[in-house]
């Protein structure tokens, strides 16, 4: 670790000239940017991920479902461990699989509270998001298991997943009292 630490220092040096560029092009295209995609362009743009979400379409919609999680004032959520709990287990062979995953949870999210008309975080919609796309990604790939994703369906085949995703909106990304199992 001592070794580490050095040389993270030097790198973010030489890297420092190449980030302020960076920052001041993105200043400049920011500034040349358009509107945000409309509550609309959106829900179309979701029903394409849905569609197909490993499809070059499913992949365009999902970068711009993203930027509208991040910039809309008619959505909110709050991503972290306890809404995605496959998230950050990343290993080369499954890290595409747990990233569109990602995507399905934001998508149903968003999808949710557009219906309603309410920015309120949902993550029962978000999940039931997860299991459609997970099952895409299995006909896919018959050997793909993602065992949070796994205990998620559990929770959800005992009639448990609403109550289960209330419970995670009240205690949000704290460490559980019990066991971490879900």
């Amino acid at each position: 670790m001592k070794t580490l630490l050095p040389s993270l220092l030097t790198l973010l040096l030489l890297l420092s000239p190449v980030l302020l560029v960076a920052e001041s092009e993105k200043k400049e295209k920011d500034e040349t940017k358009p509107e945000t995609i409309s509550a609309k362009e959106v829900s179309a743009l979701i029903l394409d991920f849905e569609a197909d979400p490993l499809g070059d379409k499913g992949k365009r919609a999902a970068a711009l479902i993203l930027d509208f999680a991040n910039t809309s004032e008619e959505v909110q959520m709050t991503l972290g461990k306890h809404v995605l709990p496959w998230y950050g287990k990343i290993t080369d062979s499954d890290f595409e699989s747990r990233d569109t995953l990602m995507l399905a949870y934001i998508s149903g999210n968003i999808k949710s509270q557009l219906k309603n008309k309410k920015p309120a975080d949902d993550p029962y919609a978000g999940w039931v998001q997860v299991f459609l796309t997970y099952r895409q990604l299995q006909k896919r790939n018959p050997k793909l298991v993602i065992a949070e994703v796994e205990e998620l369906l559990k929770v959800n085949s005992k009639g448990q997943l609403r109550s289960f995703a209330d419970k995670t909106l009240r205690e949000g990304d704290r460490p559980p009292k019990e066991s971490p199992r879900l």
